[in-house]
């Protein structure tokens, strides 16, 4: 069976056709999407819980704390200002998230909701480079859809009018849309720069690998198995790194 073909330059060019490739490489697929449809009745009233346990672990690390405080809040460094969970800024961009779940959860999947992802990605890296941060806040926004994610299936398989099958429909649909939006985030944060330190870390890599391999080749073969094995791994990271 030969592959299909996917031109290279319209995945960075064409935002439909790239969505149309990772729909079909995820096999998020119409019966995907119209299964989150479905489900919004459900739910929609989970999303509010699901929007305060992610701010409560955003708040649960410094780290991750400073990072809302100056890229999302659009605050300045200088300023010392303080954030609560109860704030009314809080409050504010709270509702701002949960409004994008409620489009989530009725998308038609068109070219104008395409767009929209795009834009929510785009808008995020603005606030970002306003405050001198740049790339360095995906790390934040990879770990949020990461969280989510988990809260979601959390949620979703807790939900008492579904039966089994309906559960792991809908936690394999989610999670799929997490990895499409995950992509957005990573088209506009992660830069060539970004790229090209990577193969250097993984070429640095490959030939400690080989230093090793040398040195025990002749006291363990086991070692010498162990480092092939994780040669090919690096070397599919970044084959994929260079792919994206």
């Amino acid at each position: 069976m030969e592959p299909m073909h996917i031109d290279r330059v319209r995945l960075d060019s064409d935002l439909v056709y790239r969505v149309e490739y990772l729909n079909s490489f995820l096999g998020f697929s119409e019966k995907d999407k119209q299964c989150i449809k479905d489900s919004a009745d459900l739910v929609q009233p989970l999303i509010p819980d699901i929007v305060d346990r992610l701010y409560e672990k955003l708040f649960s690390y410094d780290i991750s704390k400073t990072a809302l405080l100056k890229a999302f809040f659009e605050f300045k460094s200088n300023e010392n200002q303080t954030l609560e969970l109860d704030s009314d800024a809080v409050h504010s961009h709270k509702a701002v998230l949960i409004e994008y779940f409620n489009k989530i959860l009725i998308a038609e999947w068109d070219t104008a909701h395409i767009k929209y992802l795009d834009w929510v990605a785009k808008s995020i890296l603005s606030i970002s480079n306003d405050n001198g941060d740049g790339n360095n806040d995906y790390i934040f926004l990879n770990s949020i859809l990461g969280f989510l994610a988990g809260i979601f299936t959390d949620s979703l398989s807790n939900i008492s009018d579904w039966d089994s099958e309906t559960k792991i429909n809908n936690i394999v649909a989610f999670n799929k849309l997490f990895y499409v939006q995950s992509d957005f985030f990573s088209k506009y944060f992660i830069t060539k720069k970004d790229s090209e330190s990577l193969k250097s870390k993984v070429c640095y890599k490959k030939k400690e690998i080989l230093a090793i391999k040398d040195s025990y080749f002749s006291q363990n073969v086991s070692t010498l198995i162990l480092s092939v094995a994780v040669g090919v791994a690096l070397g599919s990271i970044l084959a994929f790194k260079s792919n994206n």
